[in-house]
């Protein structure tokens, strides 16, 4: 699986599929997952996003470019940019009015409702981890060159801090929630030396470094509420630290292995951590406990995403799957309910559900 996004009312979840060559859309409810569509898409190089309010579904289409859908039936709306050839990432803007994509070379954005290219900027190699910030007024990427890239919505590029010297390099990258400060994760590119990582806290409007943090880092994510910062380690910790401040606040120990990605609710309550120890674990952020280990998947867990109102977590894997966990208390209780053929014991939903029966 390539790519992975839940519509933002939770209801259904778009997929990505490197082997079965399609985009393929499910309704998630607590029955379990019910395919919805599918659709052909070009080759392993495949994305899907959904709109903001989940009524068009943008996906790469087999001829090249994009193709968007009507949501509710899977009819094709429109095709966008198919002289452009394969779009291997989307990322559909907040407001749903642009569309960012990914090719070979260069990332393009085009306005969904029109289809006309807005515009394209060059980039070496094949960009990855587009993200637009919280208002979609400016959007940002990696490249090969390991260099971060920053633009706004009629592709300019946006300043942003120089590296410190031609040997360093920008692994991941996040924008806080209100979009005036970027948090880069920094590494060597010439080698591969532990202790040399950094994080950088930088002023978007004027490049100065804000604060500073010595850290070997693989990936970055800032809370919504633009309170934490959660850094994931190449040993599997995860710190998080006070933004405003600094501080370290928690070290989250659990994984054994990289950490492949993070995501957190929308009100800022949980952190999802993906690892290469095949496991996706839960965190309490405000006390650093593990609320949980998910346990499924037979490989590396490449990325984790909350549903827009965090009641399930949707997770990817090198093992060819994705697997839909529901992570509400009450969900689980039901699904419990319906499936075990004899009540708990009182033991049992202490160890399982966290609490006594009843």
């Amino acid at each position: 699986m390539f790519g992975v996004a839940f519509s933002p009312d939770g209801s259904r979840v778009a997929l990505g599929d490197n082997n079965g060559r399609a985009t393929q859309i499910y309704d998630v409810d607590l029955a379990g997952s019910r395919e919805w569509l599918t659709a052909p898409v070009p080759n392993d190089l495949v994305g899907a996003d959904f709109g903001p309010h989940g009524v068009n579904v943008v996906a790469s289409a087999p001829g090249g470019g994009l193709i968007v859908r009507d949501a509710s039936g899977g009819d094709a709306v429109r095709s966008i940019g198919a002289t452009r050839g394969t779009v291997a990432e989307i990322r559909t803007s907040p407001d749903g009015a642009l569309v960012a994509g990914a090719v070979d070379g260069a990332v393009v954005g085009w306005d969904v409702a029109s289809g006309a290219e807005r515009f394209a900027v060059s980039s070496p190699g094949l960009p990855w981890e587009l993200a637009w910030s919280a208002d979609g007024s400016l959007l940002a990427w990696s490249d090969d060159d390991i260099q971060l890239r920053v633009v706004d919505r009629d592709g300019h590029p946006v300043p942003v801090r120089e590296p410190s010297g031609t040997d360093d390099g920008v692994v991941s990258g996040a924008f806080a929630a209100d979009g005036t400060r970027l948090v880069t994760a920094h590494r060597l590119l010439s080698r591969n030396v532990p202790g040399t990582g950094h994080v950088e806290v930088a002023d978007r409007a004027t490049e100065r470094v804000l604060d500073r943090w010595d850290l070997d880092v693989d990936r970055i994510d800032v809370s919504p509420d633009g309170r934490v910062v959660a850094q994931g380690t190449p040993s599997g910790d995860v710190v998080l630290r006070d933004l405003g401040t600094g501080r370290q606040s928690r070290i989250l120990v659990g994984h054994v292995g990289q950490i492949w990605d993070l995501d957190f609710t929308s009100d800022g309550r949980l952190l999802a951590t993906s690892g290469q120890d095949a496991t996706v674990r839960l965190w309490d952020v405000e006390t650093g406990t593990q609320r949980v280990a998910l346990r499924g998947h037979d490989s590396v867990v490449l990325t984790g995403q909350f549903s827009p109102d965090g009641s399930r977590l949707v997770t990817t894997s090198g093992d060819g799957t994705v697997r839909v966990w529901a992570v509400d208390l009450d969900d689980l209780v039901e699904i419990a309910r319906d499936r075990v053929t004899r009540g708990l014991t009182d033991q049992e939903c202490r160890r399982y559900l966290q609490r006594a029966c009843g």
